[in-house]
């Protein structure tokens, strides 16, 4: 049996994955432009947020620093869509990205640091 809570997310996160979708989407089109990409991002996930799921964070994850709150379905379906544009980025400008997102002060933001930073990885291990 499916708890009221749980229910309650996945019809949180069905009614917001076409934007995390399109947030995705659009964030592809930026990605050699850190500055204007952290801003979208971080406009994107603040539309995106849960309060109650962000009042949770700190219990859940204690010492993980500030968070937005977006559901990890929705963070997930943002990385999904923006792979193929990691795919055709030169590493350098990914490790650019990553250095920036890094230093983000929200953890969902620093989180899209990990991807830029794989494939850059898989050219340069060094």
């Amino acid at each position: 049996m499916t708890s009221e809570a749980s229910l309650a997310a996945a019809a949180f996160v069905a009614e917001r994955l076409p934007a995390a979708t399109a947030l995705g989407n659009s964030l592809a089109d930026v990605i050699t432009q850190p500055d204007v990409f952290q801003t979208a991002l971080t406009a994107g996930l603040t539309g995106l947020a849960d309060a109650a799921y962000a009042a949770e964070q700190e219990r859940v994850a204690p010492g993980s620093g500030s968070t937005i709150g977006v559901r990890w379905p929705l963070v997930h379906e943002i990385e999904r869509q923006l792979k193929p544009a990691i795919a055709e980025t030169s590493s350098s400008l990914l490790v650019d990205l990553a250095i920036r997102l890094s230093g983000a002060p929200t953890r969902e933001v620093r989180l899209f640091a990990l991807p830029c930073r794989q494939r850059s990885l898989r050219d340069d291990p060094e």
